[in-house]
């Protein structure tokens, strides 16, 4: 998208371009989330449909630490079975990694912050390691990228509660991947994550009602269980791959029956040219 601000004047610029012409020429523009649409040109509204990035449920995974044993180069500390915070990103100011570390400072809970995700710029790791360093122990664990699937989903399924920072975008896959695992979502207060998660999950605009969060779900993690099941179902319900991929096929086939006529056409020249 050309408004994020992670690219440039000219980079945005050109962004836009690119966006202008893809809705111009495009027989169909498809957006992820509803609230994508305000993006779309309202004279090209009408070629405009909703379909959405999909999820699987995954298999459970049984908690075992021994997967852990290549990660202990990065930390010294024990990751222990729901007792620690998940945050799943690429390390970026608009996913709110600055608020999420500060927001943790201040939560002051005795469990830690497990971020998985590499940094995008040398600077704000600079940055975000120094803040993180103004954390109490046992403080934040940065793991970097993690791409072992069976790794990833025992992290997800065995945390304290699931951190999402992500402003921008559309809807996200690690939401989702979040939610069908049945956390307890804490996400930042935009249009798209509530477009995803709606009463689902507990949301937050700034560092401070983030610390409020995370220190009431640390006393009683029990009193936000139900928020688990309810986020599992609603995205099962609406982010299916079965459900997503039913309404691309529908769509398809309804471009070919709407331009039936100009591929016949398409295909007689075809045919006339061969010969």
């Amino acid at each position: 998208m050309w408004k994020r601000s992670k690219f440039n004047p000219l980079e945005r610029w050109l962004l836009k371009i690119n966006h202008d012409l893809a809705t111009v020429f495009a027989d169909t523009i498809i957006v992820d989330s509803h609230q994508m649409k305000e993006y779309v040109d309202e004279n090209k509204l009408h070629k405009t449909s909703y379909l959405s990035y999909g999820i699987d449920i995954p298999e459970r995974i049984t908690w075992n630490g021994n997967t852990l044993e290549r990660l202990k180069s990065y930390t010294p500390i024990d990751i222990t079975p729901g007792k620690y915070y998940l945050l799943v990103a690429r390390l970026e100011p608009e996913n709110n990694i600055h608020t999420i570390i500060s927001g943790f400072s201040q939560a002051k809970v005795n469990i830690p912050l497990v971020v998985l995700g590499d940094f995008t710029s040398t600077t704000y790791q600079k940055e975000i390691k120094t803040l993180a360093q103004n954390c109490t122990n046992p403080g934040v664990i940065f793991l970097g990228s993690v791409y072992d699937e069976k790794l990833l989903n025992m992290l997800r399924q065995n945390c304290t509660a699931y951190i999402h920072g992500h402003s921008v975008g559309g809807t996200n896959p690690s939401l989702l991947e979040a939610a069908i695992s049945r956390n307890i979502i804490i996400a930042h207060d935009n249009k798209f994550n509530r477009e995803v998660c709606d009463s689902s999950a507990v949301y937050f605009k700034n560092e401070n009602e983030l610390a409020m969060k995370l220190k009431s779900i640390y006393r009683n993690p029990e009193g936000y269980s139900e928020l688990k099941t309810r986020v599992y179902h609603r995205v099962k319900n609406n982010y299916s791959w079965d459900h997503i991929s039913a309404g691309y096929l529908s769509l398809f086939k309804k471009i070919k029956q709407e331009n039936s006529g100009r591929f016949t056409h398409m295909e007689m020249n075809y045919e006339q040219k061969k010969a």
